[in-house]
């Protein structure tokens, strides 16, 4: 009972002897960042993955021509070549190779053609091209950095929207150009804007 009593004269042993509220003390602020961290992740989550460079894709050709994967050989060699062009355009020098960024551009337009094809192709009755083009389309997507989830993408919005201060919906170029920016190549351009309209209704 002494015990008892000295410890209720203390803060610290007043909360251990109200065990309850003592946890419930604790647990809050904790829940509380837990919370924010989880509702960053997607900002601190995102995979920083390099992109191929020409010297890449010539190790890898001849992995594909020893497994006999037609598939994979077309479209690295098709990839090689738009390297190749996507440099001399650039204006490269001293085999200097793409950025990140500028390969990651140059997978994305050539995966844009492939689906432009397979809709065509589809809208003709032409199935087995359609899965022809899907096949090399599945090549090009691993080379590229997972991919976010709507959902993350609207998280990522809402942080951005508010850290910027942007109510109003003019600024919505502003707000999809911030969170393109913070994606890094992990986001699809029409799924931002929609995403990003969205934040807005």
């Amino acid at each position: 009972m002494r015990i008892c009593g000295i410890l209720e004269k203390s803060s610290v042993g007043y909360f251990i002897l109200h065990t309850p509220y003592f946890i419930l003390f604790i647990s809050f602020p904790l829940l509380l960042i837990s919370h924010i961290l989880y509702s960053l992740y997607p900002i601190f989550h995102i995979s920083s993955v390099s992109m191929p460079t020409i010297k890449d894709i010539d190790e890898l050709i001849p992995e594909a021509m020893r497994a006999k994967d037609t598939v994979r050989l077309t479209v690295l060699r098709s990839l090689k070549a738009a390297f190749v062009n996507e440099s001399i355009a650039l204006k490269k020098t001293g085999g200097e190779p793409l950025t990140d960024a500028e390969a990651l551009a140059v997978i994305r337009r050539l995966g844009k053609q492939r689906k432009d094809s397979i809709e065509q192709f589809r809208k003709g009755s032409r199935e087995e091209l359609a899965k022809a083009e899907e096949a090399e389309l599945a090549v090009l997507d691993a080379f590229l950095p997972t991919q976010l989830s709507e959902e993350e993408i609207r998280k990522i919005a809402q942080v951005k929207k508010e850290t910027l201060g942007i109510s109003d919906k003019t600024k919505i170029g502003q707000l999809i150009g911030a969170v393109m920016k913070e994606t890094k190549g992990c986001a699809d351009g029409a799924l931002v804007k929609k995403v990003v309209e969205g934040v807005f209704q």
